[in-house]
């Protein structure tokens, strides 16, 4: 897909298939800057090559976006960046490829992430894989709301500070690194920010701060460098198949089993992965589900919540729940609370 300058307001892209044949050009409000401050919903359907839902949100310093999309072809997406800014970017499902000018092709599979600071005067180009149900969060951040940040947060950015002394666009990291739940949690949230209504800014804000601290902190990453791709891939699959199967999950047994490793093996690789045990992670993701459920359906009963989240018995479910956020479901239905 190319993007082309169209005016100071708007932008033109072209989607394109792997021999480069254009099949749809389409012009669009221009992403950083613009005066525009609400959220769209646009559904994209391309016949030749498939289905887009895209969910944005624009603001004078930002703007993210939430892409969807099923394609039975690999497609490329270039745009044209004049100006400085940041761009955050969460393969949640599916893989990708991000290049520009001065940044050599960055690999996104699915549950990974990178940052790339674009110096601007840039074509950057993402290509995106075919397949089903596929999943992009981008972050867009203006360079002056990012000097801003820095400026409240010289230690945290003090990494960030030394690549741009270095001068010229950058990846934050030479590799994607894999997302932690913590930042599966952000990214959940932000996806549902419009709901906080006048709010939203200063809370997208806050989030995005918090993506930050850790993708900067170091939690993200922990000792994942010393882990083989294979390895990784491995416990990846791992964590995929339990999310598939979270209301009746195989065992560590067998799901070690699924993904060629010994259940040791898994369990040793997963904690140091991801910082969680299996079935920590296993409880997060119910709860989760759980949340979204209560929040989106105030007559739901809790019955229906608890066997939808994998439950036998509410009684459990409502301990569970009351455990992780501290409240019961049935009040944190009647409450209407859509953050934790």
């Amino acid at each position: 897909m190319g993007t082309k300058k169209h005016n100071n307001n708007s932008m033109t892209y072209e989607l394109c298939d792997e021999e480069l044949n254009k099949f749809v050009t389409k012009e669009y409000l221009y992403r950083i800057g613009s005066n525009r401050s609400n959220l769209s919903e646009k559904e994209v359907f391309v016949k030749e090559c498939g289905n887009f839902a895209l969910k944005e949100f624009f603001s004078k310093d930002f703007y993210i976006s939430n892409c969807d999309y099923s394609i039975n072809k690999n497609v490329s997406v270039q745009d044209w960046v004049d100006e400085e800014m940041f761009f955050l970017s969460f393969m949640n499902k599916g893989t990708s490829y991000f290049s520009c000018n001065s940044v050599d092709k960055c690999l996104l599979q699915q549950n990974t992430c990178n940052a790339f600071y674009l110096a601007g005067g840039e074509s950057p180009v993402s290509e995106l894989e075919k397949g089903a149900k596929n999943e992009i969060t981008d972050i867009l951040i203006s360079k002056s709301y990012l000097s801003g940040i820095i400026e409240k947060h010289p230690c945290l950015f003090k990494g960030l500070c030394r690549k741009f002394q270095a001068g010229g666009s950058f990846s934050l990291f030479d590799r994607s690194c894999f997302i932690c739940p913590e930042i599966c949690r952000v990214i959940s949230q932000l996806k549902e920010s419009e709901l906080l209504g006048n709010g939203v800014e200063l809370y997208i804000e806050s989030k995005i701060l918090e993506l930050f601290s850790y993708l900067l902190g170091g939690n993200n990453r922990s000792n994942e460098t010393k882990i083989s791709t294979y390895i990784r891939e491995q416990v990846h699959e791992a964590k995929f198949i339990i999310e598939s199967n979270y209301l009746s999950p195989p065992g560590i047994s067998e799901l070690a089993l699924q993904v060629g490793m010994s259940g040791t093996a898994l369990k040793f690789y997963f904690k140091k992965i991801f910082n969680t045990t299996i079935y920590g992670y296993l409880f997060e993701y119910r709860m989760e589900k759980a949340r979204k459920l209560l929040q989106n359906d105030e007559f739901m009963s809790i019955s229906e919540v608890a066997t939808q989240t994998g439950y036998e018995y509410s009684t459990h479910f409502c301990t569970a729940f009351k455990r992780r956020f501290g409240i019961t479901p049935k009040d944190f239905q009647k409450e209407g609370r859509v953050f934790y």
